[in-house]
């Protein structure tokens, strides 16, 4: 099994540890999540989230973030009135975690909250296919509203 074939079948600890590891050893690996999530929250949009697409582009076999990392960081930048990057952050995180019901129920409510009703149905749908149990009343609330 080579590294790469080890990273791809990895569990979420696993890829931390090689991060550390390769990094003691003096080999080359993506920065840390948190080092991530600090770098979108306090650079200007543009710059953030420049700096994680290039980051997916040099290392594509790397999470570089976890879908809770996108959700949790998303529903942060939002409450700041930061809609609009909150916004294109799910988009890069529901590009690498399609079938995560949590990121498209965190876009649906991003949408609902933005009065986008026809694009929070969608989303709050396709999290509800996911998983049906998770997106079930906001899917309702979408559609009352």
């Amino acid at each position: 099994m080579t590294l790469w074939t080890a990273v791809a079948q990895r569990t979420p600890h696993f890829e931390l540890d090689l991060r550390v590891a390769r990094r003691a050893a003096g080999l080359d690996a993506p920065p840390f999540p948190e080092a991530v999530v600090a770098t979108i929250r306090t650079e200007s949009s543009a710059v953030g989230l420049a700096t994680l697409r290039s980051l997916y582009e040099a290392y594509p076999d790397w999470s570089i973030l976890e879908q809770r990392h996108f959700e949790r960081l998303a529903r942060g930048l939002a409450d700041d009135g930061r809609e609009s990057l909150a916004s294109e952050l799910l988009r890069i995180g529901i590009e690498r975690y399609s079938e995560s019901a949590a990121l498209w129920q965190a876009r649906g409510e991003l949408l609902l909250a933005t009065r986008d009703k026809r694009g929070a149905v969608a989303a709050f749908e396709t999290a509800k296919r996911i998983d049906p149990d998770l997106a079930e009343s906001l899917l309702a609330r979408a559609r009352a509203d």
